[in-house]
């Protein structure tokens, strides 16, 4: 029974914390999305990398071959081309895959239907600490 207390003193003084510390009205996310020109604010990648990962020229991660998908809809694509996506996506290292998806964005191509859910799987699995390449410091 008192450690029962104990776990409720706890989550009231965490929870009072956190009452405190919240700004409302804090304005910093919309700043973010403000900062990146051509950033819509819908997508994670745009969100989490709208600033520092994301270059103004289209970046080649060796997948060349999807410049000739450009101008399709995502669910035009057949399961060979799905492959061809998925081939480039699982060679990719954690913190290239938000760059590679602004770059399918910038270069017109549509990201299959069918890898979006895998692409973002990936995306939440590394984690914002590991998408950031590590400095030369």
């Amino acid at each position: 029974m008192i450690v029962a207390l104990y776990i409720l003193l706890a989550l009231v003084v965490v929870g009072t914390v956190l009452r405190l510390t919240h700004k409302p009205g804090d304005e910093s996310v919309t700043e973010n999305n403000e900062a990146a020109e051509g950033c819509c604010g819908r997508h994670a990648v745009c969100e989490k990398f709208a600033d520092a990962a994301l270059a103004d020229e289209p970046v080649y991660f060796d997948d060349e071959e999807l410049d000739s998908y450009a101008g399709r809809s995502s669910e035009s694509y057949t399961q060979e081309e799905l492959e061809t996506f998925r081939d480039v996506l699982f060679t990719l290292l954690p913190h290239d895959l938000a760059p590679w998806a602004h770059s399918l964005e910038m270069r017109g191509i549509a990201m299959p239907d069918e890898l979006r859910d895998e692409f973002l799987m990936l995306f939440a699995d590394a984690g914002a600490t590991q998408l950031t390449p590590a400095s030369d410091a």
